[in-house]
């Protein structure tokens, strides 16, 4: 059942969240196959579903909810109230940071997918961060791809607005996967991004880059070199430097969903 979108969301609203996914079907995993199966060296299959194709029934209920797809780590979905499903609505998946949960992301997404009438969805890694080692392959994406078909399944999704967001490690990841699949992600909203692997990186999307000047974590420096690098091969990004120090800050998500989604 959906939590009520005003309540404040914490690590124990999370904890019951999950257990409760432990419910789900056992064949919950089964459209995509075994994580432990995944071709690492395949890009993302899930797919936005045409026109006139099907689509799972679900009540599409405003609220927060975890998608049944693990019993320990789930990943979990914000639909906001008065969204309009008669039209492909825009997607932002966001990746938390090292020791993080599902709920990260919504936090930092919550009140822009409200006003700005978005879906978040927010996947888990399958351990305590994202494994980066070898690029976005493996378990992790495995996940993703998931949590991806789950929700295109079940939601008309705008192609030309897919969003992957991250904090710190979640940043990396998301820098990662989506360069390795810029077919399918629009934009890359990245907070605080300590690196990227994307040795197969296809696609031009947008790229957001945020760091605070009072980071002491990562650098602000390191983040500018980034983002010259990008603008170097091509690439049309934004590095924003806030005032605030490694969090994500308010005020970067607003910029960063502005860049996404323009008035």
């Amino acid at each position: 059942m959906p939590i009520a979108i005003d309540g404040k969301i914490s690590r124990r609203m999370f904890a019951g969240l999950t257990l409760a996914a432990a419910t789900a079907p056992a064949s919950a995993w089964a459209a995509l196959g075994d994580p432990g199966d995944y071709n690492a060296a395949t890009h993302l299959q899930a797919r936005v579903r045409k026109p006139g194709e099907a689509f799972v029934e679900d009540p599409r209920t405003p609220g927060i909810r975890p998608l049944g797809l693990d019993k320990r780590r789930d990943a979990m979905l914000f639909t906001p109230p008065g969204i309009d499903f008669a039209v492909p609505v825009p997607l932002v998946v966001a990746l938390h940071a090292k020791d993080g949960v599902g709920f990260d992301g919504l936090k930092w997404f919550k009140a822009q997918a409200t006003a700005r009438k978005f879906l978040v969805v927010t996947p888990v890694s399958r351990g305590p961060t994202w494994t980066i080692d070898d690029g976005p392959v493996g378990v992790d994406e495995a996940f993703i791809d998931k949590t991806l078909d789950w929700v295109f399944s079940r939601f008309p999704i705008d192609p030309a607005h897919i969003a992957i967001a991250g904090f710190a490690d979640g940043a990396t990841y998301a820098l990662s996967t989506g360069l390795q699949n810029g077919d399918k992600f629009s934009d890359i909203m990245a907070f605080a991004p300590l690196n990227y692997i994307a040795p197969n990186a296809v696609g031009r999307p947008r790229l957001y880059l945020g760091i605070g000047r009072g980071d002491q974590i990562v650098s602000q420096s390191s983040v500018e070199h980034m983002g010259k690098t990008f603008q170097g091969q091509g690439y049309d990004v934004v590095v924003d430097v806030n005032p605030a120090g490694h969090v994500v800050a308010d005020v970067a998500v607003k910029a960063a969903v502005a860049r996404f989604l323009p008035a």
